[in-house]
């Protein structure tokens, strides 16, 4: 049986002798498993920097359950609001913090209140 097919590598046409090949030589068929396992050695490192990231984030948010005072960026993620939302709660005085060094500290009862009055 001769099919006439395109080379799914370099788009060539090409007579195959059956219906289930698909590249016209063995170059093209070489060049293809080596761009295939490159393809999927990047997405298993995508699949594995998704899951380290995620897993830093649980550690953090763990971190962040435990905690008596917040930092600003600790209370943004806390509540899931942004920066300048905590920001300007503090400047209206309706969420209290103290300063410690060059560090604000927010207790985190406070921001409960904030929510849950």
């Amino acid at each position: 049986m001769r099919v006439k097919k395109t080379c799914d590598h370099c788009g060539s046409y090409f007579v195959a002798k059956t219906t289930v090949t698909r590249y016209c030589g063995d170059p093209c068929a070489k060049k293809a498993y080596k761009q295939r396992m490159r393809m999927k050695l990047l997405s298993d490192a995508q699949l594995e920097n998704e899951a380290s990231k995620e897993s830093r984030k649980i550690e953090y948010q763990e971190g962040v359950s435990h905690r008596e005072y917040l930092s600003v960026k600790q209370a943004v993620d806390y509540l899931g609001v942004s920066r300048m939302t905590i920001h300007r709660k503090m400047k209206s005085g309706k969420l209290p913090y103290s300063r410690f060094g060059g560090r604000v500290l927010i207790l985190k009862k406070d921001l409960d209140k904030l929510i849950r009055p």
